[in-house]
């Protein structure tokens, strides 16, 4: 999709890649409200469909010949990382030469984040520190 003149808005977008740049979609005209600077969003991305975050609104038009796809979908009413965090997160992905969308999803917790589990932590119903064997008293601590 091509932007509809001067009146398309567009969106710079930071998706948890390991590229170090920005990437600039249209955000369709039922969305407009939706679309704050913080908001996460579900853009295509090459074959697939992936999550980023908003950095820019308004964003400058991309070079001249460059498609701009539009914005799938918000996740969130309201914007998850605030402007401190988004400023935390640029000077974390230029300090440490890493994506800026790497960046905010470091910053946020979990479940604001990528929606990954740690694999470390389990999770047992009904567990309870009475039920270890009288020896563990780390593990009940």
């Amino acid at each position: 999709m091509s932007p509809e003149g001067p009146a398309a808005l567009l969106a710079e977008i930071a998706v948890p890649i390991p590229i170090r740049r920005l990437f600039t979609y249209a955000v369709p005209e039922d969305l407009r409200e939706r679309v704050r600077v913080g908001s996460r969003v579900r853009v295509p991305f090459g074959a697939r469909t992936i999550r980023g975050t908003v950095v820019t609104l308004p964003a400058p038009s991309p070079a001249a010949g460059v498609d701009v796809r539009p914005i799938g979908a918000v996740l969130d009413e309201a914007p998850s990382p605030t402007r401190e965090i988004l400023a935390l997160s640029r000077f974390v992905s230029d300090y440490y030469l890493c994506s800026l969308g790497d960046a905010i999803d470091t910053a946020l917790p979990p479940a604001a984040g990528s929606g990954r589990r740690d694999p470390r932590v389990a999770r047992v119903p009904g567990a309870s520190p009475d039920a270890l064997p009288s020896r563990a008293v780390a593990r009940r601590r």
